[in-house]
């Protein structure tokens, strides 16, 4: 999906990080490069997130991914907290960046439809913390939505619900507040 973006024009940058094997890094980095994306790598994103969004250029996330202490939120999915990435809640709430929920549903051999809803209001006017903490909920409550309708295209190989921290709007609040920065 993400490369069929860039190629229709749209500078699509992507959180991602390193293949773990260099040559499959190699290859795929390569060919998302060849489509003309752009890479923001998990280590101290949040800055280079922010730049890019203030340009006018569009960031893709993978929010169902566990993210490790000082990196997640601990929110529902699916009735049991799941640590979330808060990175599209934060962005949208600093930048006044729009947050557009898509998903990718395989519809027969080789096709696929893009889906882009509609942009998910952010209430700037608030307290930071609820805000992000509110829009990760609902992102993954969006999530669970699109799972419900149509399981068989979710595809989930590692552990989703590991251990979360029992107070993560504290690091939250620390993390956000460092001038280390972020990663996500």
């Amino acid at each position: 999906m993400a490369c069929v973006e860039a190629l229709r024009g749209i500078p699509l940058h992507i959180v991602t990080r390193q293949q773990h094997v260099q040559g499959v890094n190699r290859f795929w980095m390569s060919v998302r490069a060849k489509f003309g994306m752009g890479f923001v790598p998990p280590k101290n994103s949040v800055f280079h997130i922010h730049r890019l969004l203030k340009q006018g250029k569009a960031v893709a996330m993978v929010i169902d991914q566990h993210m490790p202490p000082g990196r997640g939120i601990g929110v529902p999915f699916f009735g049991k907290l799941a640590s979330t990435t808060y990175a599209p809640a934060l962005m949208a709430f600093t930048t006044g960046a729009q947050i557009l929920p898509v998903s990718i549903e395989r519809i027969r051999r080789g096709r696929h439809r893009v889906c882009i809803e509609a942009p998910v209001e952010v209430k700037r006017d608030g307290d930071r913390t609820k805000e992000v903490l509110r829009l990760t909920s609902a992102l993954n409550k969006w999530l669970e939505e699109k799972i419900i309708q149509n399981p068989d295209q979710w595809l989930w190989i590692h552990r989703r619900w590991k251990p979360v921290l029992s107070n993560p709007l504290s690091l939250f609040e620390n993390q956000a507040n460092s001038p280390d920065g972020i990663d996500i």
